[in-house]
């Protein structure tokens, strides 16, 4: 999913997302959080756009570092 263009982002990625298929190989499913946005820059002016669109479609126990921290300045995506 990450080598499209756009890539998509799956937001949720968590154990209770991933499946085993009959043909043992895992599934990952619930796509509804995926996003295709990402901040490359992470400034002042858009912190509070950042922060409410993580809330929304993220869960706090499975964010990323870069999710956490927004004041750090690395890209979220």
């Amino acid at each position: 999913m990450h080598l499209r263009d756009p890539p998509i982002i799956h937001r949720d990625l968590r154990v209770h997302n991933i499946m085993v298929g009959d043909d043992g190989n895992y599934k990952l499913i619930d796509f509804g959080s995926c996003t295709k946005i990402s901040y490359n820059e992470v400034t002042p002016q858009v912190i509070h756009e950042i922060e409410q669109d993580i809330y929304w479609n993220t869960l706090q126990q499975y964010r990323a570092p870069e999710q956490l921290d927004l004041r750090s300045g690395y890209p979220v995506g």
